[in-house]
This record gives structure tokens, sequence and C-alpha cells, in this order.
């Protein structure tokens, strides 16, 4: 079995309601392709990471309930850990497909005028999901190591986003 280690960076943009709360995530991971044979096309895949998605501030005005306006900031980050297989072409084209268990944590600071009788505060929430990314891309073939760029959509409950990224994959 040929082991080969990678490090990787990357952009996503939030999609839907999530896209609403926060802003654009940037993030770095870790991950492995194995090889199991060389006649073998398929390699399995895993990948270790984080992201964290920007804050966003929204202002939020009710006449009736508050006499005014108020506003509050969002903002995301996940640690993940996924596992599953790519097809690299001969011209170096692959897809590739992961499954990925996310921990999330959502933080919302609420920011009140002070009118009102109440304090401001923050409230940070985890939750964990399950999530399935197709992705395509190139690989490079340079010197000591394969420079590999992609897209991805990571289908992820709420939580949907598209993304883009670099990463070296050193041979051992």
């Amino acid at each position: 079995m040929k082991i080969s280690p990678s490090v990787g960076i990357g952009i996503a943009v939030p999609m839907g309601d999530f896209g609403d709360a926060v802003g654009l995530g940037y993030g770095a991971s870790v991950g492995a392709d194995f090889k199991i044979k060389p006649h073998i096309k398929p390699e399995l895949i895993a990948s270790l990471g984080y992201y964290m998605f920007s804050e966003k501030e929204q202002e939020y005005t009710n006449q009736l309930k508050t006499g005014g306006e108020y506003g509050f900031k969002t903002k995301a980050n996940t640690f993940y850990i996924g596992a599953g297989a790519k097809y690299v072409t001969l011209s170096g084209f692959y897809g590739a497909a992961m499954l990925s268990f996310h921990n999330f944590t959502n933080k919302v600071e609420f920011n009140y005028p002070d009118y009102l009788p109440l304090e401001d505060e923050t409230i940070s929430e985890d939750y964990t999901r399950l999530g399935i990314t197709p992705i395509v891309g190139y690989q490079f073939n340079l010197a000591a190591f394969k420079l590999e760029v992609f897209i991805r959509y990571s289908i992820i409950s709420d939580y949907n986003n598209f993304g883009a990224g670099a990463s070296l994959k050193f041979s051992l």
C-alpha cells in the first residue's frame, strides 16, 4: 500500500440559510491518499480539517415589540473528519466523494440599544452533522510532490457550502 500525505488550504461560500447567517469561510486540512495496489485505480482518501466562517452583522427592526432597532452578529466554525474514494485519470483530472462528520459551533451576539432594559448577550451552540462532499480537481505533477486544485460542494444538512482549494501531496 502506498500512502501520500497532504496539507491544504481552502475557501468556502455558505449557501441557503447558512449563507444568510455567516460570511465567507476559510480553513486548512491535512489528509492522505491510500493506493491499495498499483493496478487498482480508485484510491481511498481521508481528511481532517478546520474551517472558520466570518462574522456577519445584521440589524433587526420591530417597532411593536422593542420600540426601535437592535443588532446581532453571527459566526460559525467547523472541525471535520472524513473518508471516501478518489478516481484519478491518466491526464491528471480526478473525481472524488467523501463522507464526513462535522462539529459546528455557532455563535450569536445580541446587541440591544441602551434604552431597552436588556443586557447584551452571547449564545453559543454546538451541532454534529453528517455530510457528503463531491469533489472534482486536477493534479499537477511537480518535482517531489503533486499540487492539487479542486472545487467541491459540501452537503451538510443546514450547513451546505461551495468551496475551492489547493493542497500539496507528498509521496512516501
